[in-house]
Parts: C-alpha cells; sequence; structure tokens
C-alpha cells in the first residue's frame, strides 16, 4: 500500500511493489451497464477517508477499510490519475453518496455497496453484532426510499464465517463449490418467507443483472443452461434440437411454440412460483403460473414435474431425485425438442 515515488499525487500505489496488482484490463460487470447506457455504482464503508488517509487501511480498527475488498479500483479505467471522471462516477463513498442517494431516490440502476471492515462480520476482527445492526439499518433505509417499490436487494456474503455447516458440500474442483453462504433478497417483489433450496453461487448475482438487462452474455448461459439440460438425452442417444424462445409472457409463448413446433408431449418444470393449489393433480403440490397456465392450454399432455424438496419428502429425496433421472434415461422417443424459456 506504498505510494509510487514518481506519483505526485500520492494516489497511485508503489508499481515496484511485490503487493502491487498491475492495473486490470478484462471487461466487468460495469463495462456491460455503462456499454448499454445503464447508470451503476460501487458504494464502499470509509472509501473518501481511506482516499486521503492509507492509515485507515487494514489498520484492525475503525473503520478499518479492506482495500482488497474494493475490485474496480484495481482497474485502469478507473485510474484515479488517468480516469479520474470515471472513478469518481462509479466509486463512491457510503456516507456522504450512498445515504444521500438512498433518501433522495437517486440510486443508479444497479448499485454494489461493500461496508467497512468493522462492519463486514469478517471472524477475526469484525463484530456479528455489529454488522447485524448495520444490515438492518441500511435496510430500513433503502425501505424507506422513494426507489423502494422498483428495488431488490440481495445481501450476501463472499465465503461461509468458518462455522459448522452439516450441508454435504458439492462436488466441484479444487475452486469450488465451497461451503453454503448466506443470500436473503429482500423486496417487494420477494416471495415472503420462502426459502429456496436451488443451489446457486456468487456468479448468480451477476446473472440476474445481466437477464435483467439483457446483458451481452445473457444468451450464452441460456445456451449452457439448455445444453446441461439436454445431457440425459445426449446419453440416452436420444435426438434432440433446441429451441431457445424468448418472451414477456412466456404462458401463452409456450403453448404457441408447442403447436408451431408440433411436439405431442411437453415437460416442464415447476418451482411453485405464484402457484395455485392444484390438490388432486400433485399430492400436496403447487404449480407456478405458467406451468398451471400451459396445464390448462397447451393443445398436447403436459408433464410437470416439481423438483423434490427436503420437506416433502424427507431422507427419500435423494432417492426420488435419482429416480427421476433414470426415468429421463429410459424415456425413448424418435425426436425431442428442448425449449428454454428466456423472459
Amino acid at each position: 500500500m506504498q505510494p509510487s515515488a514518481s506519483d505526485t499525487t500520492g494516489k497511485l500505489a508503489d508499481p515496484a511493489a511485490a503487493s502491487t496488482l498491475p492495473p486490470q484490463t478484462g471487461q466487468t460487470i460495469g463495462d456491460l451497464l455503462s456499454a448499454k447506457g445503464l447508470s451503476w455504482a460501487w458504494y464502499a464503508g470509509s472509501w473518501n477517508t481511506a482516499s486521503s488517509d492509507r492509515t485507515v487501511i487494514y489498520n484492525n480498527k475503525v473503520p478499518n477499510l479492506q482495500s482488497h475488498h474494493q475490485p474496480f479500483n484495481y482497474y485502469a479505467a478507473f485510474d484515479p490519475v488517468a480516469h479520474p471522471d470515471a472513478r469518481a462516477a462509479h466509486l463512491k463513498d457510503f456516507d456522504s453518496d450512498f445515504l444521500k442517494d438512498v433518501a433522495a431516490g437517486t440510486l443508479p440502476a444497479v448499485s454494489f455497496y461493500k461496508p467497512q471492515g468493522n462492519l463486514n462480520q469478517h471472524p477475526g476482527y469484525a463484530s456479528v453484532a455489529d454488522g447485524d445492526a448495520h444490515i438492518a439499518d441500511v435496510l430500513a433505509k433503502l425501505q424507506a426510499s422513494p426507489q423502494w417499490k422498483n428495488m431488490l436487494v440481495v445481501v450476501t456474503y463472499d465465503e461461509n464465517g468458518g462455522f459448522y455447516d452439516h450441508a454435504t458440500v458439492p462436488k466441484g474442483d479444487r475452486w469450488g463449490p465451497g461451503t453454503r453462504i448466506p443470500a436473503l433478497i429482500v423486496s417487494p417483489f420477494a416471495k415472503k418467507g420462502f426459502v429456496d433450496k436451488t443451489q446457486y453461487d456468487t456468479g448468480s448475482t451477476l446473472r440476474f443483472i445481466t437477464h435483467r438487462w439483457s446483458l451481452p452474455g445473457a444468451e450464452i448461459f441460456t445456451n449452457n443452461k439448455a445444453t446441461e439440460l439436454a445431457l440425459p438425452l445426449v446419453e440416452a442417444n436420444v435426438p434432440f434440437k433446441i429451441h431457445i424462445v424468448k418472451d414477456r409472457d412466456m404462458k401463452e409463448r409456450l403453448c404457441l411454440e408447442v403447436e408451431r413446433l408440433r411436439l405431442s408431449a411437453m415437460i416442464m418444470g415447476s418451482r411453485g412460483f405464484g402457484a395455485n393449489d392444484i390438490r388432486g393433480i400433485i399430492s400436496k403440490g403447487k404449480l407456478g403460473s405458467v406451468s398451471d397456465y400451459c396445464v390448462k392450454n397447451c393443445i398436447c399432455p403436459v408433464v410437470v414435474v416439481r423438483y423434490p424438496q427436503e420437506d416433502e419428502y424427507g431422507d427419500g429425496a435423494v432417492e426420488k431425485k435419482r429416480r427421476l433421472r433414470l426415468n429421463c434415461h429410459r424415456y425413448r422417443r424418435r425426436s425431442t425438442s428442448i425449449m428454454m424459456p428466456m423472459s
């Protein structure tokens, strides 16, 4: 963190120091948002203080800014000397900028916020209680903002904190997945009291931003996901075609595509969002609004598969999932079409 001897502004790190990361030039989510003309900002606790006083960085005292928690700071596009305007527009302070923007209803389309070190709940140098109180305070301010009615907040972490977790870590490689981390969705659009047991990772938030704002890369994710879903058909040597379907109203669009492609049957998943109770069709089950519509309106038979939940099936959930996969392998058709929705 020593300043460069050749930099008279005192804003650049010493490039000769072993701890100095060379300016990064890779594409970021910020670049994609800017290219689309969308506003965004990274807010950081004690950012202004640390910018003028390096002694508060990694000092294990309040505010204890963690510079490696400020990812955009390491990119050439936000060089404080070469690109001061871009830096000022996108890298901002919590106290002087974030709180003001929240109260005024002027937060950008996409906002990131990283608390200062003593509030980030990191084991060893931060308090869990102080962090919880800070999260509650920030959420209360966001809920009082004029923008709240259109807001979605994701509260999550970069690691699990080192405490015991009874859940088995999914198989992966040396880079992950790791142990579970908390993630809270707070929004007027969120399903109240709902616990989603789908496996996500830290890239899921960026995926959501990419999808919400139709940024480049959304199609790549969809194609990869469709290929993943088709894996049982590949393994079973069942011919298939992939059709990417994109529409704001997927209910009617799926039914129209079924008719256009002349499908003899459709198999679709349901997670129960916007669910209607359908006792008698699936015991103790619910269909989401899209699957419910397709069941009632598609011209072909519709098979709805609900992913087994532990609270529904208990210890037998894993076995039911295995049987479901085996049944997919045994299913034989001359040709199969996979429609991948993009709402």
